[in-house]
């Protein structure tokens, strides 16, 4: 099959010829920068190379991540891709805050957000507990990712972590870039900075397509010397009008100055409004009734009224758009929403604003200036580009070749190695929310059953909370008690807030209805009301622990090397860059991934663990057994065996430091038949060891002091069958100052320690998904 062919399949139309530039340079380029006016396609353009190396079984990448700043996008772009690449048998997983559909990156598609894929690479998975933090990471490599509208990331913060992420990854990692609105210099410097290629299609290459096909995207633009109020809303509605405002205050004004208006003068105008501070249901329901009224057969008249929630994700098209000014990449995805199939020329009105922000105050200035020098004009993806050239020249490039990449390297090496997540305001982004509840009585909720909450800036709320009298009287802060079991119960105290200024140290907070309120037409405001945040769930979902069925030690190694080698085809691309870099087989590589399967739990073998094991299976199970065990017989849901497993006689020692240490000589010995340098040779046995340290967590340091019993090496050279014939030579016992000693022997994310640190990703993600799969498959 041709890639054209596939296109056709696809999307129904052939592919315009930048799609297939663009096609065959992600193909021969591992790292690729493009940008194409909106709506020229470019979601497909980006997914057709993984499907058509998937299908002609080319070695081109194991997954493929697809990547958006926001939530709405992510929304968007699955509900596109998904039914289509489902038919031809791929997989297609979302992951972002909300649905934790794919925590560990299993999808053959994973649509997702840059918060979630940057937060794995940190080492800081935000879809899994900490402890299981090294299983994602492992998923990045052997991979393509599209980072699409990368224009609104913080180039100081999310978009270096990215850049990071490409060259600490290289060459276990391809890339795609793209944005509607990037000047052909901020391009040429991202480019460079991940050491790639970038191309560029112009806005003449776009009109005579849409010319070829009659469908010519064509907006008047004018602008309008004063600010948006209702009258001028009203003058120049025509039947479908988007009205898009630089903040939500002033989307909830003008809503409700409109409303009046139109109620006073007896029209009969739909008017709805759209920001992000609705309840889901809520906020599903109005986008939902503005794609049906705005979309391109439709007939009926409305005017919607929203703030920057609509520039990007939502498949739309008014016949006239009312916007506040703003930098000019972002007017341009204003724009993008205006009669997008070129069916009719669309009219652009672009109005004065009294304040800049949330936006860099020259953008907006230069952007102002350039309209009332050019406007009117009639703009097509020729003028649009013009403008951004003329706007942004300089500036995105500017900052990106002043940020000091070595330092983000340095906090992203902390990061990986220690696991702080304090890093993550500066490397993905500053959250300056405050999630906030409405409750005269907040006391009465159980927070673990998710009351409704609201997301708002810290000094949204605090310069509300400065113009009123006595706002202490009506905001609480909750203080949790130490037991962490706990943490998300009616236990919780609820304190009223002595001083406004300390509520940058709270996470959420609840205000009294007397202060905020919130309703289905314009959102959570602050203003007195009615409404009362409701628990959302009628039962607590509680974390169930996994049970366990019992197994021998030998059982299991046997099985979770099976496991492992079942899994080798989701992991052709990354095994064979390893087998590359290390001058072995393919085959090889995969032996390895076996070998820590097979040795990670041989601190199972310690003497304790043997016989609190046995023990455990005689009195708790009634089952005498000499066996050495992997598993002892545990049902979680049993009062019994919970209550049993906290006596002394039952408590087990630790054995995951403790069996690694107990392998290395296992490990080191396999390592030799690679005859690699010694240096290479040394990561690579860092990162087995590693792996089978942290194969319970991934931050684990401690170890103590043990003693295997006398039979381990007999019973580990059972579980090592066929894959390691050698003797098995093992650390069987190590007293307290030799743990201390081993303690230190440590891997971490440095540059000269890479090859080791992204094995360590490889195996961890291969042991830790086999083994749970293992007892999973028992049950």
């Amino acid at each position: 099959m041709v890639i054209e062919t596939l296109f056709k399949e696809l999307t129904g139309y052939n592919p315009y010829p930048f799609q297939l530039q663009a096609s065959q340079e992600i193909f021969k380029n591992e790292k690729f920068v493009i940008t194409a006016p909106t709506g020229s396609g470019k979601t497909w353009m980006s997914v057709i190379p993984f499907v058509y190396a998937k299908e002609n079984n080319i070695l081109f990448a194991d997954r493929m991540f697809y990547v958006l700043p926001q939530r709405t996008l992510v929304t968007a772009v699955a509900n596109t891709i998904k039914p289509i690449l489902e038919k031809r048998n791929l997989k297609v997983t979302v992951q972002m805050g909300g649905q934790n559909e794919d925590p560990y990156f299993e999808g053959d598609v994973i649509v997702t957000t840059i918060d979630q894929i940057l937060a794995a690479y940190l080492g800081l998975s935000y879809g899994t507990s900490k402890n299981a933090s090294n299983i994602a990471p492992g998923a990045l490599m052997g991979s393509y990712i599209v980072l699409d509208e990368f224009h609104l990331l913080e180039a100081d913060k999310s978009l270096a972590t990215y850049v990071d992420m490409m060259n600490f990854l290289s060459p276990f990692v391809r890339t795609c870039m793209m944005t509607a609105t990037a000047t052909e210099k901020y391009l040429d410097a991202i480019s460079s900075k991940i050491k790639g290629k970038y191309q560029v299609v112009s806005g003449q290459d776009i009109v005579q397509l849409q010319t070829s096909m009659n469908e010519v995207r064509k907006r008047e633009v004018i602008w309008c010397d004063i600010p948006i109020d209702a009258e001028v809303i009203l003058k120049q509605h025509k039947d479908r009008t988007l009205v898009v405002v630089n903040t939500v205050k002033k989307v909830q004004a003008l809503y409700n100055e409109l409303t009046e208006k139109i109620k006073r003068s007896g029209f009969d105008i739909e008017v709805v409004c759209l920001h992000a501070r609705f309840l889901k249901e809520d906020r599903d329901t109005l986008e939902l009734k503005i794609k049906d009224c705005l979309k391109r057969s439709s007939k009926k008249e409305i005017i919607v009224i929203a703030n920057q929630v609509v520039e990007v994700g939502l498949d739309i098209s008014a016949s006239v758009l009312i916007s506040d000014l703003c930098p000019a990449n972002a007017l341009i995805q204003r724009i993008g929403r205006c009669e997008r199939y070129g069916e009719f020329i669309g009219k652009v009105f672009v109005y004065a604003i009294n304040n800049h922000l949330p936006y860099d105050e020259d953008l907006v200035n230069r952007t102002g200036d350039y309209l009332k020098e050019q406007t009117p004009l009639f703009m097509t993806a020729i003028e649009e580009l013009e403008m951004v050239e003329t706007v942004h020249a300089n500036r995105e490039e500017k900052l990106l070749n002043s940020l000091s990449f070595s330092k983000v390297r340095e906090l992203v090496e902390k990061t990986q190695s220690e696991g702080n997540r304090s890093s993550i305001k500066n490397l993905i982004r500053d959250i300056d929310n405050i999630q906030v509840l409405i409750h005269p009585k907040p006391w009465e909720l159980d927070l673990y059953k998710k009351p409704e909450y609201f997301s708002i800036p810290y000094s949204t709320l605090l310069n509300y909370l400065r113009n009123i009298e006595q706002p202490s009287k009506y905001v609480f802060y909750p203080e949790f008690p130490n037991d962490y079991q706990s943490k998300y119960s009616k236990e919780v105290h609820w304190n009223l807030v002595e001083d406004i200024k300390n509520i940058y140290n709270y996470l959420f907070v609840a205000l009294s209805p007397k202060i905020a309120s919130y309703s289905k037409e314009i959102g959570f405001s602050l203003d007195k009301g009615e409404f009362i945040s409701k628990e959302t769930l009628s039962e607590i979902e509680k974390r169930q622990r996994f049970s366990y069925k019992k197994e021998t030690y030998v059982e299991h190694a046997l099985d979770v090397r099976k496991k492992i080698r079942s899994s080798d085809d989701k992991y052709n691309v990354v095994t064979s860059q390893f087998a590359q870099i290390l001058n072995c087989n393919s085959n090889f590589v995969g032996e390895l991934a076996e070998l820590v399967g097979a040795l990670h739990d041989a601190g199972k073998l310690i003497e304790k663990n043997v016989l609190v094991s046995q023990k455990w299976q005689k009195k708790i199970i009634g089952d005498e057994t000499k066996e050495y065990l992997a598993h002892t017989d545990f049902d979680p849901s049993n009062p019994y065996h919970l209550q049993k497993e906290k006596e002394k006689e039952f408590k087990r020692a630790h054995h995951a430091a403790e069996g690694a240490c107990a392998v290395l000589p296992i490990l080191e010995l396999q390592t030799k038949n690679l005859q690699l340098e010694k240096e290479i040779a040394g990561q690579i046995i860092l990162s087995m060891y590693s792996t089978i340290k942290r194969h319970h967590g991934a931050y684990t340091k401690k170890m103590e002091e043990y003693c295997l019993i006398e039979d381990a090496s007999k019973v580990i050279r059972k579980s090592l069958q066929g894959l390691f014939e050698n003797e098995t030579p093992l650390n069987r016992e190590v007293g307290p100052s030799k743990a201390m000693l081993y303690e230190k022997f440590v891997l971490n994310a440095a540059e000269k320690q890479k090859l080791g640190w992204l094995l360590y990703w490889f195996f961890s993600r291969r042991l830790r998904l086999a083994d749970q799969l293992s007892q999973q498959e028992k049950l």
